[in-house]
């Protein structure tokens, strides 16, 4: 999902591209919204066809428009590629939702459009009913700060928190949370705990000796979805690769310098699918 202003600063338009194909799809232009909360989900539909070729794919963009406060009920925009038409519903919440400032990115899990919210809730609702179908509840032990990264890695949602410089002047650590049990409500585990002026860079000794300040600016970007250990975070314009059980840091490359990405909100996972295992030729 990626977004144009179109010339007009009251008109938005959005594009659904595949980074395979280089293909793209435009939705119709919307309104403009500042600081929009955009999803992005989709399903197979099968009709009765085991061929996964020829099934046919079925999406849904989902855009909640900025509003103040805690709201049990609040307006949204959903885009359908059955009918190529935006839509708007009223969706209802009761346990309320609040727009987390670094949340903005829907995180697709298991058919659902996943955010936090800032009355420290996960709230998951489904585009394709326009319900709000399923909340978990908060982590007892966090901290009284903002979430930096909603996402998934292998097959569960993940919550991260930054502590630390800028908020009291101590070294900056990383929690990294995981919910369990996600069809028996739901249960946070924490899976990491690092400081980051513990880690290490083998490659890049500026890095080493950067982290090592209490005035560390960092965003985490995304997990790596196959790889329990990893998140990449954002140093100095650059995507880190953080393995926190080894604390190592490698700069995996160079951010643009553009006003787009200078906090990193906007982000998507995309993931590279498995390409089949070449078997060598028999030497006969």
């Amino acid at each position: 999902m990626v977004s144009d202003d179109a010339g007009s600063s009251s008109i938005i338009v959005y594009n659904v591209i595949n980074p395979i194909t280089g293909k793209s799809v435009a939705p119709p232009p919307l309104r403009h919204s500042r600081r929009a909360r955009i999803g992005f989900i989709y399903r197979f539909n099968d009709n009765g066809v085991n061929d996964h070729k020829k099934q046919q794919v079925s999406y849904r963009v989902m855009r909640i428009p900025e509003f103040k406060g805690k709201s049990t009920k609040f307006k949204v925009d959903i885009f359908s590629s059955d009918t190529g038409k935006w839509s708007k519903s009223v969706v209802l919440c009761p346990q309320g939702f609040w727009l987390g400032i670094f949340t903005f990115v829907g995180v697709s899990h298991n058919g659902l459009l996943f955010w936090w919210s800032l009355n420290e809730w996960l709230v998951g609702f489904d585009p394709y009913t326009s319900k709000c179908c399923r909340v978990f509840d908060k982590l007892v032990e966090l901290e009284p700060s903002r979430v930096e990264r909603l996402g998934a890695c292998h097959g569960a949602l993940r919550i991260c928190q930054l502590l630390g410089y800028p908020y009291n002047f101590a070294h900056p650590k990383l929690r990294v949370w995981e919910l369990k049990d996600y069809d028996k409500g739901g249960k946070w585990c924490l899976e990491h705990e690092v400081y980051f002026n513990q880690m290490v860079s083998k490659k890049s000794p500026w890095l080493t000796k950067y982290i090592t300040n209490r005035i560390l600016y960092v965003v985490v970007l995304a997990y790596l979805p196959y790889d329990r250990d990893i998140v990449y975070v954002k140093i100095q314009n650059k995507v880190v690769s953080c393995n926190m059980k080894r604390n190592l840091l490698e700069v995996a490359c160079d951010i643009p310098l553009t006003h787009l990405f200078y906090n990193g909100c906007n982000v998507f996972n995309f993931v590279l699918p498995c390409w089949p295992t070449s078997i060598p030729s028999s030497p006969l």
